[in-house]
């Protein structure tokens, strides 16, 4: 499951990271079986969101929960979220995140007679298969 929500994850917790260094933010996933995102009904999917916090009480941000019924985008106190949000252990989403980061680095041109403009297409390219 390296998926559009992993994308989504892993691109809003990066620009959290670089906009608001002061905020923890760790990347979650589930699987699907047992951990993931819960709908109301019960049925369970594999996707990753965002956990934020200053150091208070952890927020859930997700932008992909729209395509299983909910919010288009979600921030909402984790002691809200955990209705729906369940993740795997930690092992799961970094394993997730280092083959998502990896594809990208393959797919990258490590050719410096590449111009740039090339490379920066090779990075776009890259992040769309990984996703």
């Amino acid at each position: 499951m390296a998926g559009s929500s992993t994308f989504a994850a892993y691109i809003i917790a990066r620009h959290i990271k670089n906009a608001l260094p002061q905020l923890r933010t760790t990347v979650r996933a589930g699987d699907g079986a047992a951990t993931g995102y819960i709908e109301a009904n019960g049925v369970t999917h594999a996707h990753a969101w965002v956990e934020v916090s200053d150091g208070t009480e952890p927020w859930v941000v997700d932008i992909m929960a729209d395509q299983y019924g909910g919010d288009a985008v979600t921030i909402m106190p984790l002691s809200v979220a955990s209705r729906c949000y369940v993740p795997a252990n930690d092992d799961f989403a970094q394993k997730l995140l280092s083959t998502f980061e990896s594809r990208i680095i393959a797919a990258i041109p490590a050719d410096e007679t590449v111009a740039p403009s090339r490379r920066a297409e090779s990075l776009l390219d890259a992040l769309l298969a990984a996703a």
